[in-house]
This record gives structure tokens, sequence and C-alpha cells, in this order.
């Protein structure tokens, strides 16, 4: 079964982003997501990176999802996510 993300977890990521819509589902908020990293790869990249280390995503698997596929901004938005929710699950696990 997939987890999903729980609301704190959604502004979390809203808040960090400076993302408008933190009440949204899933599916939205990586498509507004998407929306916010294609930006910031065209234009704030060092701060599109200094989130991408505070958010502690991996660099290698960062640069491959920007390299290697069609769309690159969904890609990086998945991997925040993902990220996102394993920490969840670790917060909830050690609660």
């Amino acid at each position: 079964m997939k987890k999903s993300l729980n609301p704190y977890t959604k502004v979390l990521i809203s808040n960090s982003f400076e993302l408008d819509k933190p009440e949204v589902s899933q599916e939205e908020l990586e498509i507004l997501l998407a929306d916010r990293v294609e930006y910031l790869l065209a234009n704030r990249l060092e701060f599109f990176f200094a989130k991408m280390y505070a958010l502690d995503i991996d660099e290698t698997k960062v640069h491959e999802a920007l390299s290697t596929n069609e769309n690159p901004s969904l890609a990086v938005a998945k991997l925040i996510i993902q990220r996102q929710l394993e920490k969840q699950i670790t917060r909830e696990k050690y609660r």
C-alpha cells in the first residue's frame, strides 16, 4: 500500500517552496511543486540547490533526475515528495 503525505508534511513542502496552496491532494502538490522547481531552475539555481541540500535530497539523484528525464522538474518534485515521505515515516515511527 502506498503511503500518502499527511497534512503537516504537505504544509512543510508548501512553505519550503513558497507555494500558495498547502491544502491540496498529493498529485496536485506534485504538479505545483514541479512548476516551482522549473521556475527555480530557470531563475534561482543557487536557491534550488540550497533547498535540495536543506531537505537532504541526494545530489546524485537530483543530477540524475535533471539529466535523464523528459520532464526534469516533475522528476525532482517526485524526489522531494519521496524524501519528505521518508522523513514523515521516520517521525511517525519514533514518535
